[in-house]
């Protein structure tokens, strides 16, 4: 494992590579999309030391993203190597009439639980369809925040102590089926995602994703925590 700070670990770390698209003309930049997500998931299912390759669609705020995780140790290879086939992959959604905000982004991706991705592939919720080929079973439930590295990175250590103090709570919520934590250290983000079952995403909505507004609250209260927000889209497997 590599410490970033005390009690914030990790050995796996991932590419994200990310856009906004349209839902104009029937969400044909979605679809577009994701035709190019299918044809490069062989390659990046092929990379040495990859963990998983994950998907996350967001309705409304329109994120299109392609996650790949890779061990630590591999990920530098890979990164000396430009992320092939990132460039071409990156080529292929300018191309696209309706995507924008192509952007890139490196982070660390470990489970706070069970693997979201492991836990997806087990799900056996009937798929939802938001149009062609563009399917999903999880949700996923973020919550974010913008930390700083004033006092030794004392807002990431706090970040971290209130995850694992609403860990239990937020893994027994039916339907959950792992918990993500993200952290970066260029743009300083922490998230939390948890995946649930889109059977019982209804329910956990309803009750305000609880026990996600006492985190948010927590995290909120920290000296040099900013940005605190939160987001739900669905999270498949690629």
């Amino acid at each position: 494992m590599v410490t970033i700070t005390e009690g914030v670990e990790f050995n796996v770390v991932a590419r994200e590579w990310r856009c906004k698209w349209s839902a104009d003309n029937d969400k044909e930049s979605l679809v577009a999309l994701q035709t190019i997500a299918a044809l490069v998931k062989p390659q990046l299912e092929a990379l040495d030391g990859v963990q998983s390759v994950t998907r996350i669609v967001c309705g409304g705020c329109l994120d299109f993203k392609i996650i790949v995780a890779l061990d630590h140790e591999k990920y530098g290879a890979w990164g000396d190597a430009t992320h092939i086939p990132e460039e071409s992959v990156l080529k292929q959604m300018e191309s696209i009439p309706g995507v924008t905000n192509i952007e890139t982004q490196t982070y660390t991706w470990m489970p706070a639980t069970a693997d979201v991705n492991q836990a997806a592939k087990v799900c056996g919720d009937d798929a939802v369809t938001i149009c062609a080929g563009v399917e999903f079973n999880v949700i996923g439930r973020e919550w974010r925040c913008k930390w700083s590295e004033d006092n030794d990175k004392q807002s990431l250590r706090a970040a971290q102590a209130v995850m694992t103090k609403y860990l239990l709570a937020i893994s027994t919520v039916p339907g959950v089926i792992g918990v993500q934590r993200i952290v970066c250290g260029g743009c300083k983000d922490f998230k939390i995602i948890a995946a649930v079952k889109v059977s019982a995403h209804e329910a956990w909505e309803q009750q305000t994703y609880a026990p996600g507004p006492d985190l948010k609250a927590e995290l909120a209260s920290i000296d040099g925590i900013t940005c605190v927000e939160d987001q739900t889209y669905t999270l498949m497997c690629l």
